[in-house]
C-alpha cells in the first residue's frame, strides 16, 4: 500500500509534493528554453541548468511521498513540457527522466534504505544517464567525446551538489536514533 493512503494528512502532503514536483519540472524546463545560453562558470550553457539539481531532489521527495506514482507524474510533466514549452525540450526531458526515473525507482525499491541515502545513491547512478540523454538530445554536446565535455561535468556536478546538500540537510535534521522512513 502506498504511504499516501494511510491518512488524510499524508494524502494532502503527497498531493502537495506531487504538484510541486510537476511545477518545478516545468519551471526548470521553461527556464532552460527561455534563457539563452550565457557564459556561466566559464562555460557557455543555459543558466536554467543551474536549477536542475533541485528537480532531482524534488523527484526523490515525490518518490518518497507517492511511491511508484511518481512515474505518472514524470510522464505528466514531460507531456506538459512538450505542449507548453516546446517539442524538443519536452522529448529530451521526457526521455532523460524516463531513464533516470527507472534507475531512481530501482534504487528506492532495491536498497530499502532511508531517504537521505537513497537520494545520494540514486543521484550518483542516475544523473550521468540523465545528462547524457538530455544534453545529447538538445545537441549541446558531442556523444563521441562526452567524458571531455565541460557541459556534461557541470550538469553532473550541479545535480550532485543539490543531492549532497539535501543529504547533509537530512543528516543534520534527523539524528542517528530517528529513522527516516523508507516508504
Amino acid at each position: 500500500m502506498l504511504p499516501i493512503y494511510r491518512s488524510p494528512n499524508l494524502i494532502i502532503k503527497g498531493s502537495a509534493v506531487g504538484v510541486l514536483y510537476v511545477v518545478v519540472a516545468l519551471l526548470v524546463n521553461k527556464t532552460i528554453s527561455w534563457w539563452p545560453p550565457q557564459r556561466v562558470l566559464g562555460l557557455e550553457m543555459p543558466p536554467g541548468l543551474l536549477l536542475v539539481g533541485a528537480l532531482f531532489v524534488m523527484r526523490d521527495y515525490a518518490q518518497q511521498a507517492l511511491g511508484s506514482l511518481v512515474v505518472l507524474l514524470t510522464l505528466f510533466a514531460a507531456a506538459l513540457t512538450y505542449l507548453l514549452i516546446g517539442k524538443q525540450i519536452g522529448i529530451a526531458s521526457g526521455l532523460a527522466f524516463a531513464v533516470s526515473e527507472t534507475i531512481d525507482w530501482a534504487v528506492f525499491k532495491i536498497t530499502k534504505r532511508g531517504l537521505r541515502d537513497r537520494i545520494l545513491i540514486s543521484s550518483f547512478i542516475a544523473i550521468p544517464f540523465d545528462g547524457l540523454i538530455f544534453l545529447g538530445y538538445m545537441n549541446w554536446m558531442d556523444w563521441r567525446h562526452f567524458w571531455s565535455q565541460e557541459i556534461f561535468w557541470v550538469h553532473y556536478g550541479l545535480k550532485m551538489v543539490a543531492s549532497i546538500a539535501m543529504w547533509i540537510w537530512l543528516t543534520n535534521r534527523f539524528n542517528n536514533t530517528t529513522a527516516i522512513p523508507a516508504e
